[in-house]
């Protein structure tokens, strides 16, 4: 990804060991204003997941943030960024660095339409699946 596009940065977010390498900055685990400050600013959001996922949350910010997403093709992922015409996302088998390196520069070349991105995250915000915790909290006092 550097010899393609040298003046890129990569901003490593969240709990581990701090990565030493020309142009990674580790920055640890932020506060949610600080990492929305960061998505709205960043060029896409990286996540190079193994497996064992439960959701994906991190990729929905990223989409409400209309930050365009790389992510490993986790079953969890997949669905999470699915929309009725396919996914809103470049998703990329797990473990396979050629494949997430031309994935990183495809997108950077040529980022995808953040619109579907955002209204595939609506669908988890509060204000969507608040009333729908309500009704099964409802259901089961009933």
């Amino acid at each position: 990804v550097r010899h393609a596009l040298p003046p890129a940065r990569l901003l490593v977010v969240g709990p581990g060991t701090p990565i030493i390498a020309p142009g990674v900055e580790y920055l640890g685990p932020l506060d949610a204003t600080r990492r929305d400050q960061l998505l709205r600013k960043a060029a896409m959001l990286v996540a190079p997941h193994t497996g064992q996922e439960s959701f994906g949350l991190v990729l929905v910010e990223a989409l409400a943030c209309d930050t365009p997403v790389v992510a490993s093709d986790l079953v969890e992922f997949r669905t999470t960024l699915s929309d009725d015409t396919g996914t809103v996302a470049v998703l990329v088998p797990p473990e396979n660095a050629p494949a997430l390196a031309a994935a990183i520069i495809d997108t950077f070349q040529r980022p995808p339409d953040t619109e579907r991105g955002r209204a595939v995250a609506a669908r988890y915000s509060w204000d969507s699946i608040g009333p729908q915790i309500l009704a099964l909290y409802q259901q089961a006092i009933s």
